[in-house]
C-alpha cells in the first residue's frame, strides 16, 4: 500500500524516532520538557539528513550517495503538500464528462466503464525545473503507482544527480527507472516540453504540470526579503543561484508558462497547469496576468504542509473541466488573498441546507424529466447518495420551456454542462445538505441558471 499524500498533515515527522541510528540528526535534536521535539534547521547537514531519512522511511526511496550540499535541499512535507494538491486536482477532474452520450447494453456498458477507469488511473505529469533530486517525481511515483513524470531542467549537474537516484538499483521496487524521464533543456527553450516521440492520439499529453520556480530576481532581492521579515527564516536555504534566482523573479517565470500555455499544443493537450508561488504579492500579479490572457478557469490555494513557511499554488486550465471540491482541497483556499475571491473555487459548488432528508432518486427524477433527449442522469459509481447530470442544451430556463420549435442537438459530442449533486449529513444533529458541484462547461452563467431554475425550486418548492 503506497503512503498517502496527506501523511504529514495527519502525522508530523517524529524527530526523536528519526534521530535513532542517525548521528547527524541526533546532534541537531532538542527535546523539550513537554515531550515535543525539534531539529536545528539552520544546520545544512541536519536538513539533508532529515530529507534522506524521510524519503527512505516513509516512501522507500533511497538517496544512496546523499543529497548534494551545493543544491537545494527540499523540505519533504512542503513538497508532499504540493503533490497532494495535484492529486486533488487530477483525481477530482473527470475527463469522461466531455464524451458524448452513450447508449449501450448493460454488458458493454460495464466494459466501457472499466476501460474509462483504467484510462483515468494513468496520470502523466510534467515537472518544470525538476532539480537535483527530482523531488516531486519521487514523491508522486511513491504515492501514486500509476503516475509517470517528465522532469526538465537547464542545469546539467542537477539532472546528473537526479539520474543517479532514478537509476539506483535500490529504487527498483518503486520503478523509478520506468516512470521518470529526465530531459535537459536550454535556457532559450520553451519551459513546457512536449516529446516528439509521443503518440499523436495520446491525450492528454499531461494531466498536470508542476513547477517550483526561482522566487527571486537576484541574490540582493533574497537578502532584502530576509531582512524585511519579522522573524528569521525557519530553515537554512541551500539553493544554488540557478535554483533560486531568475530574471524578473517568479512572476516573470510563471508568466512565461502562462504565455506558453495559451499556445498549441499546450492549450488543448494539458488539462491543468500549476505552479508554486512563494510571495503573496506575486499571487495578485499572476491572476491579473491570467485575466489579461483570457483565462477565467483558475484556482488559488494555500499550501498546507504543517510548516511555518507559507506558499500558494496557482492552477489554471484552458479546458472546460472543473475539479470536484473536497474537504481537503477546501482547507487549502487562499481565503486572505484578494485574487482568491475571483477564483472559480468560490463558485464551483453551491450548498443548500435541507429541512429534511431527501433521496437522490427524488432529485434524479426531477432532472430526468427536464428533457429526456438532451439530458443524462446517472448514479455516481464512487460517491454514495450522489448523481451526475449532463446536458447538451438549455432545458430548464423559461425560454427553453416555452420554446415550441424542436432544437437539433447532437448528443454524440461534448455536453454544455455537467454537474454532480451529492446529499450528505452535515452534523451529528441531523442537518442535511445538498452540494451541487460544477464539473464541466465553459459558461458560468449556464451553471448558475441551472442552479437557480432547477435546484433552488426543487429545494424550495
Amino acid at each position: 500500500m503506497p503512503p498517502r499524500s496527506d501523511l504529514y498533515v495527519r502525522s508530523p515527522p517524529d524527530f526523536v524516532e528519526l534521530s535513532k541510528d542517525c548521528a547527524v540528526l541526533a546532534r541537531g535534536l532538542t527535546v523539550f520538557p513537554d515531550g515535543t521535539s525539534t531539529l536545528d534547521f539552520q544546520d545544512e547537514a541536519v536538513l539533508r539528513a532529515l530529507t534522506e531519512r524521510l524519503l527512505l522511511k516513509d516512501f522507500g526511496v533511497h538517496v544512496s550517495e546523499g543529497l548534494s550540499p551545493d543544491r537545494l535541499c527540499p523540505a519533504v512535507p512542503n513538497r508532499l503538500a504540493y503533490v497532494a494538491w495535484i492529486e486533488d486536482l487530477v483525481h477530482g477532474t473527470d475527463l469522461s464528462l466531455s464524451r458524448g452520450r452513450i447508449n449501450v447494453d448493460e454488458k458493454s456498458g460495464q466494459t466501457e466503464r472499466k476501460k474509462r477507469k483504467l484510462e483515468a488511473e494513468k496520470r502523466r505529469i510534467l515537472d518544470v525545473g525538476t532539480g537535483a533530486c527530482c523531488i516531486y517525481a519521487l514523491l508522486g511515483c511513491a504515492t501514486n503507482p500509476d503516475w509517470t513524470f517528465v522532469g526538465t531542467d537547464i542545469d546539467a549537474g542537477s539532472l546528473q544527480r537526479a539520474r543517479r537516484i532514478v537509476l539506483d538499483p535500490l529504487n527498483a521496487e518503486v520503478q523509478l527507472r520506468e516512470r521518470i524521464t529526465l530531459v535537459e533543456r536550454r535556457t532559450d527553450d520553451p519551459l513546457l516540453f512536449f516529446s516528439p516521440s509521443s503518440p499523436a492520439d495520446a491525450w492528454p499529453a499531461y494531466h498536470a504540470t508542476m513547477c517550483n520556480p526561482p522566487f527571486y530576481a537576484s541574490r540582493d532581492e533574497m537578502a532584502r526579503s530576509a531582512a524585511e521579515k519579522a522573524t528569521p527564516p525557519s530553515a537554512m536555504c541551500t539553493g544554488a543561484d540557478v535554483e533560486m534566482t531568475t530574471a524578473g523573479g517568479e512572476v516573470a517565470f510563471v508568466s512565461r508558462i502562462i504565455d506558453e500555455s495559451c499556445l498549441e499544443p499546450a492549450r488543448s493537450s494539458v488539462v491543468w497547469f500549476t505552479s508554486m508561488v512563494g510571495k503573496h504579492a506575486s499571487v495578485a500579479a499572476l491572476v491579473t496576468k491570467l485575466a489579461s490572457a483570457g483565462v477565467d478557469n483558475f484556482l488559488v490555494n494555500d499550501l498546507v504542509s504543517g510548516s511555518k513557511t507559507r506558499r500558494w499554488i496557482l492552477s489554471w486550465s484552458h479546458l472546460p473541466y472543473h475539479p470536484r471540491l473536497t474537504s481537503s482541497s477546501a482547507s487549502r483556499r487562499a481565503s486572505a488573498a484578494a485574487a482568491a475571491s475571483r477564483s472559480l473555487i468560490d463558485c464551483l459548488c453551491r450548498t443548500f441546507k435541507l429541512a429534511e432528508l431527501h433521496s437522490a432518486s427524488s432529485l434524479a427524477k426531477t432532472l430526468a424529466a427536464l428533457h429526456g433527449d438532451v439530458v443524462e442522469v446517472t448514479q455516481d459509481s464512487v460517491v454514495p447518495d450522489s448523481i451526475r447530470f449532463r446536458a447538451w442544451r438549455d432545458a430548464w430556463t423559461r425560454r427553453a420551456r416555452r420554446s415550441k420549435a424542436a432544437v437539433i442537438c447532437d448528443t454524440s459530442k461534448a455536453p454544455v454542462l455537467a454537474c454532480t449533486c451529492t446529499f450528505r449529513q452535515a452534523s451529528a444533529e441531523g442537518e442535511h445538505h445538498l452540494d451541487v458541484e460544477w464539473t464541466y462547461g465553459s459558461s458560468r452563467d449556464f451553471f448558475e441558471t441551472f442552479v437557480s431554475s432547477v435546484i433552488v425550486r426543487w429545494v424550495n418548492p
